[in-house]
């Protein structure tokens, strides 16, 4: 605008100039929060340094006069060799001809002058799974009925064994394997053909294996000297949930519930609890244990004296 426009804006009244005003202060927003995205980047905000464009030049170290990696005198670190016994196959390798004079060598004649050098290699077993069929024969009495023998209770709830639940089991929760990843894995690396309905029932069969010895360690909880308790946000098939756990010296329970309130720490450790709890401010352990001992972690409570 130049100032012949400005003029011309004056002299036609205070609304005109007002909304032309307005206007113009709404398109410098715009081009200031365009200007601020661009400046915006890894090195002076919080975003990613993926999201950098090629014009975003880093701050370079000023050179140390050190050189890249371990420094001289630098102790280094190798894997621990295993005693000897604990080795499945050992191989022992000596040399044929003198690399000086290329006369043949003979270990059972030539003198060894110091211990073998050792070098261990691990390797994983070739997985092949162990495949049992079950005959149930049918056998004929003289009084004329056909009795079939019964599978064993065990083997004829599924056509997968123990090991392969557990694997299953661990593979899904422990480390957030999705059904049809953890089936592709069973067929891959252990050549075991597994339906996502097949997978999903031995889940809930594991499951409902896990119940009871999960509430004989919820009940050892109320007996423990001292206990530390946290709790987080947590998402469950897409709802909103709060993930406990309660630590003492013994053992470790996660329980997931729809409250954050001391009436999961009601129900976990019952009416009272006789121990001491460690856990930060939150007032849920305060009003449980409000008549208890308490130890306040010292990243959220007072600094120690």
């Amino acid at each position: 605008m130049d100032r012949l426009q400005a003029e011309t804006l004056y002299d036609s009244g205070k609304e005109p100039t007002v909304a032309k005003l307005l206007e113009i202060d709404e398109e410098n927003r715009a081009l200031k929060g365009e200007l601020e995205s661009v400046r915006r980047n890894s090195t002076n905000s919080s975003k990613p340094p993926s999201s950098d464009g090629p014009e975003v030049e880093r701050k370079k170290r000023p050179a140390g006069g050190r050189k890249p990696g371990a420094q001289p005198g630098h102790a280094g670190k190798s894997r621990e060799l295993l005693p000897i016994e604990d080795m499945d196959d050992v191989q022992d390798l000596y040399p044929t001809q003198c690399e000086k004079c290329s006369r043949a060598l003979d270990p059972h004649v030539d003198k060894e002058t110091s211990e073998p050098f050792r070098h261990q290699v691990f390797e994983v077993p070739e997985a092949k799974p162990h495949k049992t069929e079950f005959r149930s024969h049918e056998i004929e009495c003289t009084c004329g009925h056909r009795t079939r023998a019964p599978l064993p209770p065990q083997v004829a709830v599924s056509s997968f064994g123990p090991r392969a639940h557990a694997l299953i089991a661990y593979l899904t929760s422990c480390q957030f394997g999705t059904r049809r990843g953890v089936c592709e894995i069973m067929s891959t690396l252990f050549g075991i053909e597994i339906s996502l309905g097949a997978l999903c029932r031995i889940l809930e069969r594991v499951n409902d294996a896990l119940e009871t010895p999960v509430t004989q360690i919820r009940k050892t909880l109320s007996e423990a000297k001292n206990l530390n308790v946290d709790e987080t946000g947590w998402k469950s098939a897409g709802c909103r949930r709060t993930l406990w756990v309660f630590v003492s010296p013994l053992a470790a329970y996660f329980c997931i519930a729809k409250s954050r309130g001391a009436a999961v720490l009601s129900l976990v450790l019952g009416a009272a609890f006789s121990g001491i709890i460690t856990s930060d401010d939150h007032s849920a352990y305060s009003a449980y244990h409000k008549n208890g001992l308490r130890q306040l972690c010292w990243a959220h409570g007072p600094a120690p004296a």
